[in-house]
C-alpha cells in the first residue's frame, strides 16, 4: 500500500520528493488535512496550478483526497477500499464528464504503474526463490520441466507439486466431513500448513484444467462458487457426502470395516443367516465385502433420496445372492485327515461381485424389415437369468408346482420360454445352473 500511495503523491505532487511514512502524523484537523493534501493551511492560501487545466487540477485534488484516506490508513486498507472510493468519485453527480474522465484517466495511470513494478518485484522474487521440495508426496523426484508439475511459490520459497498430488489434497481438504457431516477446509499446503490464497487457487485449477488429468468435480465446483468455502458447502453439500463415502471405503481401517460388514450383514434377511467364524481373517472379509459397503454406506448415508432408495434395492438383492450361492461362507473347517498339512481353513469360497446398476444390455438387431429397431431382449444378459432363478426358488414355496416363464420380446422376435417341476428340480437347480 506504500508503493500506491507513493505513486499517487508522485504524479499529483508538484515536487519531485518522496512522502516519508515514518514520520507522517495524521489527525482529525481541518489545518493539518488541508495542508498535507494542498501545501496551504487554509483555501486563502492554496494556489491554482496554473500549467494544467482546471479539470485536471480537479482531478489532482480528487487523488490527493485519496492518498490521505489510504495513507492515514495504511493497516486498515484494502483492494476494496481503493476500488470502493474509485466507484463514488466516479459516481459524484457533481463532476462533470471532462473531470470524471480525467480523474479515471489519472486513476488508470497510477494502477498501470503499480501493478508494472508488482510484476518486476515478483520476477525477482521468483529469480532468487530457493526450491524447498523438489519430490511429489511419494518422494519420488521431479522437476519444474515436466509438463504435469506445478510451482507453487510460498513465503519466498518453490514447492514442487504433480497434478495428482494437487488433486489429492484439495479433495481431501473440500470433502472433509468429521461424522458424516460437511465440514470443508481451506486446502493448505503440507510443507508448511498454509493455506492456499485465492490467486493460488486459480492457478493451480486452470494448470490442472489444461493439463492431463480428469478434473475433479469437486474443485471445478468450488472454482464457480469464487473459492467460497461458506458457499461451496452451501451448494455442494450431497456432492461432498458422495465423495466422503468414496474415500471412507479407500482409508477407512480394516477393523471397522468389518465391524460395518458384519452390520451389513444382519441388516439383510437372508445374509444374517451366515455364520462368520470370529477367526476369519478381517482382511480377507474386508476384500469379498469392500463392494457391497460401497452400496451399503450409499444406502446409510448418502444424502441423495433417489440413489439411497436404488442402493437399498440392489443391497438386497446382491447379499440374497452372495448368501445362496454359499450358505456356509465364512465357516471354520477342521480337516481331521491325517495327511491334511493345515488342519484349520475357512470357507471364503463366494461369486464374483456383478453389480445389477445396468442390467440390461443394448443389443442392435438389424431387422430384414424397412425399419432399423434398438431392441432390449432381457434374455441376452446372463444376469437376469440369475435374477429369476433367485426369484423362483424364493417364491416355489408359496406358487403353484408347475412354474412357467415367458420372457417376451418384440413383434416378429422368437419368443423364450422355460420352467421346471419344482418338487422334482429344485434339490437340483443353483443359481449358477442358469
Amino acid at each position: 500500500m506504500h508503493t500506491f500511495c507513493q505513486i499517487i503523491h508522485k504524479i499529483t505532487s508538484e515536487t519531485n520528493q518522496f512522502y516519508n511514512y515514518s514520520t507522517a502524523k495524521f489527525d482529525n484537523s481541518h489545518g493539518e488535512t488541508y495542508k498535507f493534501m494542498y501545501g496551504a493551511t487554509d483555501a486563502s492560501e492554496y494556489k491554482i496550478n496554473e500549467n494544467i487545466s482546471y479539470e485536471a487540477d480537479i482531478a489532482n485534488r480528487l487523488l490527493k483526497t485519496g492518498f490521505y484516506i489510504f495513507a492515514s490508513n495504511i493497516s486498515g486498507y484494502s483492494i476494496q477500499s481503493k476500488f470502493s472510493y474509485f466507484k463514488k468519485t466516479i459516481d459524484n453527480c457533481f463532476l462533470n464528464e471532462y473531470t470524471r474522465t480525467e480523474f479515471i484517466n489519472r486513476f488508470c495511470k497510477i494502477q498501470r504503474c503499480y501493478w508494472a513494478l508488482n510484476k518486476a518485484a515478483y520476477n525477482y522474487k521468483w529469480r532468487k526463490a530457493p526450491y524447498r521440495v523438489n519430490s511429489d508426496l511419494f518422494l519420488n523426484p521431479i522437476s519444474e520441466t515436466q509438463h504435469n508439475v506445478f510451482t507453487l511459490m510460498h513465503n519466498n520459497n518453490k514447492y514442487l507439486f504433480t497434478a495428482l498430488d494437487l488433486k489429492n489434497i484439495i479433495e481431501g481438504a473440500l470433502c472433509n466431513s468429521p461424522n458424516m457431516f460437511a465440514d470443508p477446509n481451506d486446502p493448505k499446503n503440507p510443507y508448511n500448513n498454509i493455506p492456499f490464497d485465492t490467486a493460488t487457487l486459480y492457478n493451480i485449477y486452470f494448470f490442472m484444467k489444461k493439463g492431463d488429468i480428469i478434473l475433479s468435480s469437486i474443485f471445478h465446483n468450488f472454482f464457480l462458487c469464487n473459492f467460497n468455502l461458506d458457499k461451496f458447502m452451501v451448494n455442494n453439500e450431497v456432492i461432498i457426502r458422495k465423495k466422503y463415502i468414496q474415500q471412507l471405503i479407500q482409508n477407512a481401517d480394516v477393523e471397522d470395516l468389518y465391524n460395518d460388514g458384519i452390520e451389513m450383514l444382519s441388516y439383510n434377511n437372508i445374509a444374517r443367516r451366515l455364520k462368520i467364524s470370529e477367526y476369519f481373517p478381517q482382511k480377507r472379509f474386508v476384500e469379498i465385502m469392500l463392494p457391497y459397503l460401497n452400496i451399503y454406506y450409499i444406502y446409510n448415508y448418502s444424502l441423495d433420496i433417489c440413489e439411497r432408495n436404488r442402493a437399498e434395492r440392489e443391497l438386497n438383492r446382491l447379499l440374497r445372492r452372495f448368501y445362496y450361492n454359499n450358505p456356509c461362507f465364512g465357516r471354520k473347517m477342521i480337516d481331521l485327515s491325517k495327511c491334511a498339512k493345515d488342519r484349520v481353513s475357512f470357507n471364503d469360497e463366494h461369486k464374483e461381485f456383478l453389480s445389477n446398476k445396468y442390467p440390461c444390455k443394448i443389443v442392435n438387431l438389424r431387422l430384414n424389415s424397412h425399419t432399423n429397431r434398438t431392441l432390449e431382449p432381457p434374455i441376452n444378459d446372463r444376469s437376469v437369468f440369475d435374477r429369476l432363478a433367485e426369484e423362483i426358488i424364493l417364491n416355489s414355496l408359496h406358487s403353484p408346482a408347475r412354474i412357467g416363464i415367458v420372457a417376451r420380446s418384440p413383434p416378429n422376435t422368437p419368443t423364450f420360454e422355460f420352467g421346471f417341476d419344482y418338487e422334482e428340480n429344485v434339490r437340483e437347480m443353483t443359481v449358477d445352473d442358469c
